[in-house]
Order: C-alpha cells, then sequence, then structure tokens
C-alpha cells in the first residue's frame, strides 16, 4: 500500500512565508491597532493562524476573539493578499519543483492530503496563485482548529474516509519546527524542506530535509523507503 503524504503550504509547497506573515501582521494592525513587528511563531503555543489569534487577543483584550472577528480577520487577510498579487505575483510562486512533483504523486496514485496552519481561505488563494490544483484533495485548515496536531489529525482522517482505509504509512512534508515536533508527537515520518537555508531542522535532528523538489528520484525514493 502506498503512504500518504500530507503536505504543509507556506515554506513547503509555496514559496509565500514572507508575503503571509505581512498579510498577518497588516490585518492585527489595521483591524485592531496591534503592532505584532516582525512576527516570531516560535513564540506562540499553537503555530497556526487562530492559534495565534487567541493568544493575540488574550493577550490584548483578555477574551477569545470572536467569530463575526475571525471572518473579519480572515476577509481583510485575504484582501491583502489579493493586492499583494497584483503588485507582485513573484510573491506567490512555487518551492522549486513542488508543482511537477505534486502533480506527479496524483498521477502515480499516491494518496495526498493538504494540513496546514494558515486560514482556508488564505491558503487556498496562495496554492491557486502559485499553480496548484487540489480539487478532490483532503484539506485541513485553521478554520478547523486551533492546534496543528488536530488539523494535521482531521487531514488524515479525511483521507481514510476519501479512500476507505487505514494507513501503514503516513509521511508529512514540512518546513517549521512546529512541524516535526508535531510529527513526532503523532509519530509519523517527516521530509524536512529547507528551501530559506536556514538548519534549524538540521539542528533539531530532522534525518531527511530537502532543499526543494527538484531531484524527483529523490523524492521518490525518500518515500518509498519506510524510514
Amino acid at each position: 500500500m502506498k503512504p500518504l503524504i500530507v503536505f504543509d503550504i507556506d515554506g513547503t509547497l509555496a514559496d509565500t512565508i514572507a508575503v503571509d506573515d505581512y498579510g498577518f501582521t497588516q490585518t492585527y494592525k489595521d483591524l485592531y491597532n496591534i503592532n505584532l513587528g516582525k512576527i516570531d511563531w516560535g513564540e506562540f503555543k499553537h503555530v497556526t493562524d487562530l492559534g495565534v489569534s487567541n493568544e493575540v487577543f488574550q493577550s490584548n483584550f483578555k477574551r477569545l476573539p470572536t467569530e463575526s472577528e475571525i471572518n473579519s480577520t480572515k476577509e481583510h487577510f485575504l484582501g491583502l493578499l489579493k493586492e499583494q498579487f497584483k503588485k507582485d505575483s513573484t510573491l506567490f510562486s512555487e518551492v522549486i519543483g513542488a508543482v511537477h512533483f505534486f502533480n506527479e504523486l496524483q498521477e502515480k496514485d499516491y494518496p495526498l492530503a493538504i494540513a496546514t496552519g494558515g486560514w482556508g481561505e488564505t491558503a487556498l488563494f496562495k496554492l491557486e496563485k502559485a499553480g496548484f490544483e487540489i480539487n478532490g484533495i483532503p484539506f485541513a485548515n485553521s478554520n478547523h482548529h486551533y492546534s496543528r496536531y488536530n488539523i494535521t489529525e482531521l487531514a488524515i482522517e479525511k483521507s481514510k474516509e476519501k479512500h476507505s482505509t487505514d494507513f501503514e504509512r503516513v509521511i508529512y512534508f514540512g518546513d517549521g519546527k512546529w512541524d516535526l515536533i508535531n510529527c513526532r508527537e503523532m509519530g509519523i515520518e517527516f521530509i524536512g524542506v529547507d528551501f530559506y537555508k536556514s538548519g534549524k531542522l538540521k539542528d533539531l535532528g530532522a534525518e531527511n530535509i530537502i532543499r526543494d523538489f527538484n531531484d524527483k528520484e529523490k523524492m521518490l525514493d525518500l518515500i518509498s523507503q519506510k524510514q
């Protein structure tokens, strides 16, 4: 049985971390007059859009955001991304080779899923503009939960339902230390993407790390051999 391949988005499939950080921080400045500065995602307990939003509201307003505020936040954030795309579409590029590899996995009938800490609306916009087609692919995001563990778990459950099977292996492609930590907690395999050459995943002990998706043979070899 082929393994389930789960992908993160920002910094993994798409070179969109910079524009995503801009959209998130600018939204809080515009709507709530909160200056998040150069956001350090590692400071937050749950590194997802909903998780960070909850912590920002607790810190500044001593409460959680309302449903209306969450909806306004997502709408404003998406609007900022659309503006940025009009100004500079290169801000929404793929990580090198990612679209071709993603499509090839589908052609080879690998079961795929996406689990991202981003809002569903902004995630879909970034994927579309970076050249990905994900119709029918199980997709879990921050609209569903504030916890990356629960988001990933939901993506796996959706995949089980779609394919009517349990998976002996689940492999997660991610770029953040929280991705690696989450995979360790869940007991699933991890392949790190170090597109920005930070070296942080290696420092944390990740065994399988790639720079990008240019080497198809290496990618297929990694997912075919049980770690």
